[in-house]
């Protein structure tokens, strides 16, 4: 991640524009993954659980 912040930090200082707009699409593409993963979390979490296996026992 600390070479990605570096390679954001370069072109910021190349062309701020670019910048801003890859930093914006960046944003909204984390966004949608969280929030994703947040429903994802959220039916996992409330799935029933499966059975033991009765043979371990």
């Amino acid at each position: 991640m600390e070479e990605l912040f570096i390679a954001i930090k370069e072109m910021a200082a190349a062309d701020p524009n670019a910048c801003k707009l890859y930093i914006s699409h960046a944003n909204q593409l984390m966004s949608k993954a969280m929030n994703k993963l947040k429903r994802i979390e959220k039916t996992t979490m409330a799935a029933p659980k499966a059975p033991e296996d009765p043979e371990k026992n």
